[in-house]
């Protein structure tokens, strides 16, 4: 564990203890009937919906961009989508105790999910080596019109 977190950082794990919590707050309150349903979001909520879900897929790809060893990399790679997965288990858990509570829980899952996203960010983002995303995108660019061509 030690060394996963030299590689990583102790940001990495918050940042995956906060997808833990996001999931789980919107399970927690997810509609178990269709009269539970809420009105369809705006286009704001909407987006905040899609920035927080790939939340996982930041640090999935920050875990495979740090580290060269396999173990650890498949480790911090898969780390945010079990935490994922656990959370909305245990928040559906919690759902089905708490009825009453499922609104709170509603309105709370896009600020806990955005939050989550913005915890990841802060620990990605500091770290990216900017003449290799540079190489990166130029790759991709050159790829891209050779096929074109």
């Amino acid at each position: 564990m030690d060394a996963l977190i030299s590689t990583a950082g102790l940001g990495y794990f918050v940042a995956v203890a906060a997808v833990f919590i996001a999931a789980l707050i919107a399970k927690a309150g997810a509609a178990r009937a269709p009269n539970e349903e809420p009105t369809r979001p705006g286009f704001v909520m909407a987006s905040l919906a899609f920035a927080s879900a790939l939340t996982p897929a930041v640090l999935a790809l920050y875990g495979y961009s740090i580290t060269a060893e396999t173990g650890q990399r498949i480790v911090l790679m898969a780390a945010p989508i079990v935490a994922g997965f656990l959370g909305s288990m245990v928040g559906a858990l919690i759902g089905l105790v708490t009825r009453d509570a499922r609104v709170m829980f509603r309105m709370a899952s896009i600020v806990a999910g955005f939050a989550a996203l913005i915890v990841a960010l802060g620990v990605v983002l500091p770290r990216v080596d900017t003449a290799w995303a540079a190489e990166q995108t130029a790759k991709i660019v050159g790829a891209a019109e050779a096929l074109t061509d």
